[in-house]
């Protein structure tokens, strides 16, 4: 059976980024960003250092007893250290590392990393104000035909040089899909320059027996430029006649 797809629209948005053990994340963002994490000399000063601090301290308290489960006030994008004063930093850590659980601990967040035995003055991060994008990319489909379809969308981000692929089946007109996790859209920040494409994906079964991919040529690619939260892009698979499952 065949059909025409329509046009396929790449819409920039909705996953969080995450935020965690800096492990292979911050170390790709190091490798990205910057050589060495920023630390609390660097920060200004506040020309209210009282009410910095307690606000600090405040929002440590609330973090420390916060559950690992949820979002922390300082891993929320431009709430981290490089938004802060020092005496802001000084009282979060403080404030953080009062509550009775945390004192041999800390954090090893990308926004916010300390110890809690050292004090404010192991204080970094490797995140600073030049932050990513706030959302992730997905792409809603049109013109599918009535069989479905499998698609390959694509990836690259030509400022950063990292990019990806996915492939999906795509049932209905409107449907939706995330490409990518957060971690694999590291190195993306406003202002880059991204390249979108499509293609349509051939499924054989390999030498196991599971059904493989095999890419086709690109359909349609367009180069976009991303704004704080991303971008949007369309892709017109109406250049060519696709076939359906």
């Amino acid at each position: 059976m065949t059909a025409t797809v329509g046009a396929i629209v790449v819409l920039v948005l909705g996953a969080a980024l995450m935020i965690g053990a800096q492990s292979a994340f911050a170390q790709t963002v190091l490798s990205t960003v910057s050589t060495d994490p920023g630390q609390l000399p660097q920060l200004p000063h506040s020309q209210h250092p009282q009410a910095a601090y307690q606000s600090g301290f405040q929002h440590g308290v609330t973090d420390g007893n916060t559950s690992s489960n949820a979002t922390l006030y300082i891993d929320q994008p431009k709430h981290g250290f490089a938004w802060h004063s020092a005496e802001f930093v000084k009282g979060y850590v403080n404030g953080f590392c009062s509550i009775p659980a945390n004192k041999t601990v800390g954090t090893d967040d990308d926004r916010a990393a300390f110890y809690c035995p050292d004090g404010p003055s192991s204080a970094k991060w490797f995140i600073g104000k030049h932050e990513p994008i706030t959302e992730g990319i997905a792409v809603a489909a049109y013109g599918i035909p009535s069989a479905g379809v499998n698609v390959t969308y694509q990836y690259y981000d030509k400022t950063s040089g990292s990019g990806g692929s996915e492939t999906r089946m795509v049932n209905q007109t409107g449907e939706m899909h995330f490409l990518g996790y957060t971690d694999e859209l590291v190195g993306y920040y406003p202002g880059d320059k991204v390249t979108v494409s499509v293609s349509q994906c051939i499924t054989h079964l390999n030498a196991y027996g599971y059904p493989e991919c095999i890419s086709q040529p690109v359909i349609d690619s367009k180069m976009i430029t991303l704004g704080e939260t991303g971008g949007i892009v369309s892709l017109d698979l109406s250049k060519k006649q696709v076939t359906g499952r």
